[in-house]
């Protein structure tokens, strides 16, 4: 036909039509089906409303990455609002620290790279650990940035399957293309420790 265009998708933007197509509307009857739950037991209302705050939590990390996946500026919120963010949903379950400073002196896609690590890592730890202590700190200053993530929870063998997760690739992945170091140390029965590191100097 006169006039038809046709539109070519890259793979990228089929990815980012597929999450929010499947993810989003998935994510939205999950919400709807536990807040009709919750008008049920009262013994059942806690983790409930804990269920709820996962799925908005998800909600803003899959507006992200779209944003991400489509070159757009995401309007991130910086490392601190991400980190507390992130552990609101676990501070009923779980005995938390979370130790800020900073002269926020980071570009903002450095500081959105760092945000997204320090959220991984804390939801690694609501899902695997079984933790009873959760220590978070971020510092950067006077060149250096350093987010560290401990927990006191089940911990893996190095070099196991846990090593390769997903999860533990996306933030090796993020560190590397920001120039940062990332570490991770776990012991069995005895936690984790991970470190993201960016020299500036």
């Amino acid at each position: 036909m006169l006039g038809e265009q046709t539109i070519t998708i890259s793979p990228v933007d089929a990815v980012a039509r597929d999450l929010h197509d499947k993810l989003g509307p998935a994510l939205s009857a999950a919400e709807i089906r536990i807040r009709k739950a919750s008008r049920g037991s009262e013994s059942q209302a806690g983790d409930l409303s804990l269920a709820l705050a996962e799925i908005e939590r998800a909600r803003i990390e899959l507006r992200e990455i779209l944003c991400q996946l489509r070159g757009e500026q995401t309007g991130c919120r910086n490392v601190y609002d991400a980190i507390n963010s992130a552990l609101e949903p676990l501070q009923q379950k779980v005995q938390v620290a979370f130790e800020h400073s900073s002269d926020y002196s980071l570009s903002p896609d450095v500081e959105a790279e760092i945000a997204l690590i320090a959220t991984e890592a804390i939801n690694n730890v609501a899902r695997h650990a079984d933790a009873t202590l959760l220590q978070v700190a971020f510092s950067n200053f006077d060149g250096e940035c350093l987010l560290e993530v401990v927990d006191d929870g089940c911990g893996f063998e190095p070099g196991s399957g846990s090593c390769n997760s997903y999860g533990i690739l996306g933030m090796r992945e993020r560190a590397d293309q920001i120039g940062a170091t990332f570490r991770i140390n776990s012991t069995i029965e005895e936690g984790t420790v991970i470190q993201c590191t960016l020299n500036r100097i």
